[in-house]
Formats: C-alpha cells, structure tokens, sequence
C-alpha cells in the first residue's frame, strides 16, 4: 500500500508543501524480525558440539567455588551455571511428583474442560478463568495455565508448591541458601525468593525469539528438573554479557519502538550465544535484563524447569 507523506520547507520566502510517496511495505514489522531469529537458530544448529561446550563452560562455576567467584560470573557475563548443584540422590525424589504433574496435566488436556478446580489447585486452558501475570501468580491455588495457539505445548505452573508440597520442600532451601541469595545481592541491596513456578514443556518447536524481560536487573533462578544435554531438549538459551549496555542495546531498542512488543532483541553478538545443556539437578542463575530466550524442542522432546523469581 502506498500512502503519502508532506513535506514542508520555506523557498525564496514562499511556504511549499510537496507530497511524496511512502510505502507501508517499508514498515518494519514482527514478521521481519522472526526471519532474522530463525537465521540465529539456524547459525546455532550449526555450532560444533566443542563450541558449545566451550560456552558453556565459560559460565559454569562448581557450588564449591567460594562466594565472590560466583558473583564475578554473574555480575560480568549476567549468567552463571551450577551444575552440580542437587545431589543426585535427591532429584530421584523428584522424578515421581513430576510423573505425576505430567498425568495431572495430559489428563485435563484431553479432557473437554476448560476449567477445572481442585482444592490446592486450579487447571485452565487459555484465559478461561485468569488472565496476566498478577492474577495467576498471587492466585491462592496453584494454577497451572495451558497454553493454545502458538504457545501450544507449553504448561505453565504457578507456586507449583501449593499444589505439590513436596516438591516446594526439595527445592526450595536450596532456591534460598544464602549463599545463592548473596551471590545475587546488589551493593546493599537484598534479594528474596518469591514465587516457584515450573515450566513444562512438550513438543514446543515455535519459541518467541531473543528478547529481555526489561532493561533493568531482574533475576531468576532456574532448576532442570530433567537432563537439558541436547538442542533438541529446548534448553533455556542466553547471550552472555548482554545485561550490559552497549551498541546492540541501543541498535535493538530502536528496532523495538516500532513493533507491538519494546522488547524484542533480535540483534546479538553471535559468538556470545550460549544455549545452557545441563542435566537435571543443575542450577541457572540469570539476569533477565540480558537477551535470552528458549530454543525450539525437536518432536517428541521435553523439558521440566523450576523457576525462582528474585526481588
């Protein structure tokens, strides 16, 4: 579509008015911006298995390391890995609540409910009964939110200890050890553990591109709950350094101003792409003012992630 566009400018003491074309076509629009995410996936793909492992050792700090490591890590890069962070020994007694989170949840999704209410939890699908972030996450259930559409596959769970109270007793000392809240501390700032939800993901092969929460520190932990250790797993992926300003800051906020969403961050530094494969047990500690995103599982792969808000 061509509209058109005036330009006004004095000749000679003579006020001129000039129309010329101007071509919606020229618009940027998200559509643009999802070509240039799928040439990243594809660059990704692509990586040599040592390369990948070379980034992710670049940000993996053992749990042993002492405090002030830790912190270097996740202050300079925005992320750093933990990954030998729960025992072995006790993630086993995870594996059976998530089993039976997954037949909770493949049981409503197949049933013709689009709401359903238990004592300690409520299951929907879409926005059958709540919608946003505020009313899901201070719901006095846990509330586990299917997603449809384009999201579909992705089940998100809301303070998932409500519902499985076991589950918040394994993970959530360890969400909150001080050594862990230290690590996040800013200046004279403290940080506190709020909200365990859980990501459970199937099957996802459309995942929004590299984006920020905001452009401010915010914090998150993140625990596998079941081995990450392939792209095909959809593993949570970062780009180190970029909680930062800097060129590509300033470059994706301009592109952002014009399309639905001001947060989209197309533009990164490749080299710096690190999709984090861990096994499960392993802790992400991540500053979503940093470009991050998921990346797209394969047919027949899942993922099961716990994650900590900070504030």
């Amino acid at each position: 579509m061509i509209g058109e566009e005036l330009v006004r400018f004095s000749l000679l003491g003579i006020d001129v008015t000039l129309s010329r074309a101007k071509r919606d076509q020229d618009k940027l629009e998200l559509s643009d911006i999802k070509v240039v995410n799928q040439e990243t996936i594809t660059y990704i793909k692509n990586l040599a298995k040592e390369d990948i492992n070379r980034r992710i050792s670049s940000v993996s700090r053992s749990s042993t390391e002492d405090l002030d490591s830790l912190k270097q890590c996740l202050d300079h890069n925005g992320i750093v890995v933990i990954p030998d962070f729960i025992p072995e020994l006790l993630m086993k007694r995870v594996s059976p609540i998530i089993a039976s989170v997954r037949d909770a949840i493949a049981r409503f999704i197949q049933s013709d409910d689009s709401l359903v209410e238990e004592p300690t939890v409520l299951f929907q699908k879409g926005t059958a009964k709540l919608n946003g972030y505020q009313a899901l996450s201070s719901h006095e259930k846990s509330v586990v939110q299917v997603r449809r559409g384009q999201d579909q596959g992705m089940v998100d769970i809301f303070n998932v200890d409500r519902w499985k109270q076991e589950l918040g007793e394994v993970l959530r000392p360890y969400f909150e050890d001080p050594k862990i809240l230290e690590i996040m501390r800013s200046d004279s700032e403290q940080v506190r553990a709020r909200n365990l939800n859980l990501y459970v993901n199937s099957n996802v092969d459309q995942t929004r591109g590299f984006h920020v929460d905001s452009y401010s520190r915010q914090l998150k932990g993140f625990i596998y709950l079941e081995d990450c250790i392939s792209l095909d797993d959809g593993p949570y992926t970062y780009v180190k350094g970029s909680h930062r300003p800097s060129a590509y800051t300033k470059l994706n906020k301009h592109v952002s101003s014009v399309l639905p969403n001001l947060t989209e961050t197309p533009s990164v530094p490749l080299e710096n792409i690190l999709p984090v494969l861990a096994k499960k047990g392993s802790l992400v500690i991540s500053d979503q003012g940093g470009s991050h995103r998921g990346f797209p599982q394969s047919n027949g792969h899942n993922r099961v992630v716990a994650v900590m808000n900070y504030k």
